[in-house]
C-alpha cells in the first residue's frame, strides 16, 4: 500500500508530493533532504492494518494534496533505482518482491504473505523482549519470568509466521528470531562452522575449547552482541530499505538510493558493528585452529595471547580467511571505512559518502547504498556468528 500527502519544508517553502510504502511495521520514520535548501524533512507513517497515516516529524508543515509537485518516493523496506526516485507511479515493492520470491521458505499450495514470511513485523519491538529474555536467563530463579516471556513470543511469531512458533528455551528465541530476520545469508555463513563444531564436540577435541571460551569469552562477547544489534534496531527504518539485498546476497546497490536518509543517526555504525564482529573473531580463529589439527590456542605463527593483545582489528580475520569455511566472514570489511565511522572523520554529500581513514588519510566515497549495504552485510555476520556460540553453548547445556 502507497499512501501520499504534500509537504512544504519549513524553512524554505519549496512543496513536494511525498509518496510513502507503507512497510512491516506499525512506526515508521523517515527523513529526506529538500532539494532547495538541503534541509532533512522528517515525516512518518503509522500504521495499524488495514489503515495508515502520515504524520509531522521535522521541518514540514502539510497542504492539500498536489500531485504535481515534485515526488519524493520512500519505503522504509525498498530501495530504488536512481532514474524512479521522483517518478509519480514507482512501486519498489514490486521488484523487492520478484527478488527475495525464490529465497522465501514458501509453503506449496498455501496462501501466504511473502512480506511477512520474509522479515518479522515490529522487530524492533519484539527485540526488546528477546533481550529481556536473554538476561534473565543469565541470572538464577528467573525460570517464571522466562517461560512466561517465551510464551509471549510464540504468541507475537503466531500471528505471522507460517506454520507456527515453538520457541521452548533462550536459545530458541534467538535462533528464531535471528534465523526469520537474516535468512537465507545468516545460515549459508553459519552452518559450515556449525558442522565443524559437531565433528570437534563428537571426536572430544572441543571440551578445552568451550572452557576458556565460557571463562574468558562469552559473557563479553554477548554483551557485544546484545549492544550493537539493539543499535542495528533503532536504525530498522534506514537500514531496512537494502537489508533484503544483503540477505540473498545481491551486490547491485551503486546503481539504487535509498528514500530516507538519516545519515546524521547511522554514520557511526558501521565502526560499531565491525568492532563488534572483529573483536569477537577470537572464537572463529580458536575453530579454525582446531579445525587445523592444532590446539585451540596455537596458531601457525604465534599463540592466542600475542592474538588477543598484539593483533589490530583490521588483521583479526588472517588466521582463518583462507579457509574456505570461514571466508565469508571477512566478506564487506573495510579497515578504512572502520576507522572514518568509528572517529565520525565521515559525512555525506547528497548520495555519495565521504570519510578519512585517520587525520591524514586520504579522501575516499562510497555511494550511500554501498554504506547502508556495508552495515547490513557486516550485521549478518555479527548474528552468524552470534548462532555459533549459541550452537556450541547447546552443546554443553
Amino acid at each position: 500500500m502507497v499512501i501520499s500527502q504534500n509537504v512544504i519544508c519549513a524553512i524554505c517553502a519549496s512543496e513536494y508530493f511525498v509518496r510513502i510504502g507503507v512497510g512491516y511495521d506499525s512506526y515508521q520514520k523517515h527523513s529526506f533532504d529538500c532539494l532547495e535548501c538541503l534541509q532533512p524533512i522528517g515525516v512518518a507513517v503509522r500504521a495499524k492494518a488495514p489503515n495508515a497515516h502520515i504524520e509531522v516529524v521535522e521541518n514540514c508543515t502539510f497542504v492539500d494534496i498536489d500531485d504535481s509537485k515534485t515526488v519524493i518516493n520512500l519505503h522504509p523496506n525498498c530501495c530504488f533505482p536512481v532514474d524512479k526516485y521522483h517518478e509519480r507511479m514507482s512501486f519498489p515493492s514490486l521488484q523487492a518482491v520478484n527478488l527475495i520470491a525464490r529465497h522465501v521458505r514458501a509453503v506449496p499450495g498455501k496462501f501466504q504473505d511473502i512480506a511477512t514470511q520474509f522479515d518479522i513485523p515490529n522487530a524492533a519491538n519484539l527485540w526488546n523482549k528477546v533481550k529481556a529474555i536473554v538476561n534473565l536467563s543469565e541470572s538464577e530463579g528467573k525460570e517464571k519470568h522466562i517461560d512466561k516471556l517465551i510464551v509471549g513470543y510464540n504468541k507475537e511469531r503466531k500471528k505471522h509466521k507460517f506454520g507456527g512458533c515453538e520457541c521452548k528455551s533462550a536459545n530458541d528465541v534467538l535462533n528464531e528470531f535471528f534465523d526469520s530476520l537474516f535468512y537465507p545469508r545468516v545460515n549459508d555463513i553459519s552452518k559450515p562452522i556449525l558442522g565443524i563444531i559437531d565433528s570437534l564436540f563428537e571426536q572430544g577435541k572441543l571440551d578445552d575449547f568451550y572452557k576458556y571460551y565460557s571463562d574468558n569469552l562469552k559473557k563479553e562477547n554477548q554483551n557485544r552482541y546484545i549492544s550493537t544489534l539493539t543499535s542495528f534496531f533503532r536504525y530498522r527504518d534506514i537500514l531496512g530499505q537494502l537489508v533484503d539485498r544483503a540477505r540473498i546476497w545481491n551486490e547491485d546497490v551503486d546503481d539504487m538510493m535509498v528514500g530516507s536518509k538519516n545519515f546524521d543517526e547511522i554514520k557511526l555504525y558501521y565502526g560499531e558493528v565491525y568492532e563488534a564482529l572483529t573483536s569477537n573473531f577470537t572464537v572463529l580463529a580458536c575453530l579454525n585452529n582446531l579445525h587445523a589439527d592444532r590446539q585451540f590456542d596455537e596458531f601457525k605463527q604465534m599463540i592466542l595471547a600475542k592474538y588477543i593483545k598484539d593483533v589490530e582489528k583490521a588483521k583479526r580475520d588472517n588466521p582463518f580467511k583462507g579457509t574456505v569455511e570461514f571466508a565469508a566472514f571477512s566478506e564487506q570489511l573495510d579497515s578504512s571505512l572502520r576507522n572514518g565511522s568509528h572517529h565520525a572523520s565521515i559525512w555525506r554529500d547528497g548520495e555519495v559518502v565521504m570519510f578519512k581513514s585517520g587525520g591524514t588519510g586520504a579522501e575516499r566515497n562510497i555511494s550511500y547504498s554501498r554504506y547502508l549495504h556495508m552495515c547490513n552485510v557486516v550485521t549478518i555476520s555479527l548474528v552468524a556468528l552470534y548462532m555459533i556460540e549459541l550452537h556450541m553453548v547447546e552443546k554443553y547445556s
